[in-house]
């Protein structure tokens, strides 16, 4: 089984790869990257890449912590990013995936089989009635055509580098995920109850070693 620090290892090393030619993907490339400071082309790509939903603020206190002195400004951030080509992160990518491919056992590389990355992006965008169904409208926003916004589903092959399949939708509409922890003999209930309900449901299912939390501490009292 490949574990998950194998993983993080070679996105580390794709980054360091893309760096060590960062020029390459500077839009000036002869001062862009090329002074110390808080923020350098591997910090600034790592950021990038590890983003999530939240706001700027709030995603540069979970990557730099909580230490004043090492977490820059916002406006820093944003100055270092406009130095950055977009083809740096795909180039990123490209390298990450080359190398994570290696990682399979020979049984699962002979061609049998395909290996997906699925991933789902929200997108913002102003329009107007005329053009965009009411269902993708969100809000007035500070425009006075109004916010639009979908969620768009992909999923893309590792091997061929190509998008085989994408769904769009409303943002305000997105399937239903829910997540929850049962016993063997709950399992096999559960699965009977989405056969009747929604034959077309998407199951995941995976083993928990080990749950943490009044669950768990029920339990043990029950036992």
């Amino acid at each position: 089984m490949v574990s998950h620090q194998k993983i993080k290892d070679l996105f580390e090393l794709a980054v360091e790869h893309i760096c060590s030619d960062i020029s390459d993907y500077s839009l000036h490339p002869d001062i862009d990257f090329q002074r110390n400071r808080k923020i350098s082309s591997q910090k600034l790509i790592s950021f990038l890449v590890s983003q999530g939903s939240s706001s700027t603020k709030v995603e540069m206190l979970d990557f730099w912590g909580l230490d004043a002195s090492s977490m820059p400004t916002s406006s820093a951030l944003n100055q270092q990013r406009q130095k950055l080509k977009p083809a740096a992160l795909e180039a990123v990518f490209k390298h990450f995936n080359s190398s994570a491919m290696g990682l399979l056992p020979s049984t699962l590389s002979d061609g049998k089989y395909r290996f997906l990355a699925a991933d789902g992006s929200t997108c913002t965008y102003f329009s107007t009635p005329s053009f965009s169904s009411a269902e993708y409208y969100c809000s007035p926003g500070n425009s006075i055509r109004g916010v639009y916004s979908m969620h768009l589903n992909a999923f893309y092959d590792l091997t061929t580098h190509t998008y085989t399949d994408a769904l769009i939708q409303p943002a305000h509409c997105k399937n239903m995920e829910i997540v929850t922890i049962l016993e063997k003999n709950e399992y096999s209930k559960l699965l009977a109850f989405l056969q009747q309900a929604d034959p077309a449901a998407f199951v995941t299912v995976s083993t928990v070693n080990e749950v943490i939390g009044e669950w768990n501490r029920k339990k043990s009292v029950l036992g």
